[in-house]
């Protein structure tokens, strides 16, 4: 078997009681190269209308409650106040965003939230961000985080699953899961901290180069295949 985090290998050898060896951990990776877009490329901000120097705080994800979008939507309404300027993207779709966005209209925020639908144009989008969240319940290993430190974006994201095998105190923030205060506290202190953005995203940029590359990936899947051949050998 092959499980692509740490946790996930745990998972299986605790609940299913596999042995270890049995089982082979290769993390996900992506192409870093298609996230280095130059600064200049806004096209996404213009799209919809927000400045350069309005915040721009975003989620890329499945629209399903265990993703926990709503979190997000949660925390936005209790930093509203003290940050009436910052503005909020929720990328993706599925069946739970009539829910989300009545929530959103519930919370009047309609002005700060804005629902994309599914977008293919992602490197783009990240490179417009600000700040990247990905507050889920539950997540074997995230691909939208990876595609958001390739593109040197500080990262707040829940510690659960792999997430934290992924996001370093160097690269982001973690919260505990379903929970909209300590998002809200995260996102407030990377809003008022600019260089920490850029530090932690620089930081990030240089974890995936180093660990969660797709190249890092295919030549472990390569070895593992490598070694059942001989294993099958006669």
């Amino acid at each position: 078997l092959i499980v692509i985090s740490l946790n996930q290998q745990q998972e299986l050898i605790d609940l299913l009681n596999l042995p270890a060896e049995k089982i082979s951990q290769i993390y996900n990776g992506i192409d870093p190269t298609i996230f280095s877009l130059p600064p200049g490329s806004q096209t996404f901000r213009r799209e919809l209308r927000i400045d350069e120097s309005i915040p721009l705080v975003g989620t890329v994800t499945r629209l399903i409650r265990k993703k926990g979008a709503q979190y997000l939507i949660m925390a936005a309404r209790l930093l509203h106040r003290e940050f009436p300027q910052v503005r909020y993207v929720v990328v993706g779709d599925g069946p739970y965003q009539s829910e989300l966005e009545a929530m959103v209209k519930a919370y009047s925020l309609e002005g700060d939230i804005i629902f994309t639908g599914f977008r293919p144009d992602i490197p783009e989008i990240m490179n417009a961000l600000d700040i990247f969240v990905l507050p889920t319940t539950e997540e074997a290993q995230s691909i939208s985080i990876l595609e958001a430190m390739a593109a040197g974006k500080p990262v707040i994201a829940t510690a659960t699953g792999g997430v934290p095998e992924i996001v370093t105190e160097e690269t982001g923030i973690l919260v505990r899961p379903e929970n909209p205060e300590e998002l809200a506290a995260a996102l407030k202190d990377l809003l008022l901290q600019p260089d920490k953005r850029s530090l932690l995203g620089q930081a990030g940029r240089q974890r995936v180069k180093q660990y969660f590359t797709d190249r890092i990936m295919v030549e472990k899947y390569s070895l593992v295949y490598t070694r059942m051949a001989s294993l099958s050998d006669p």
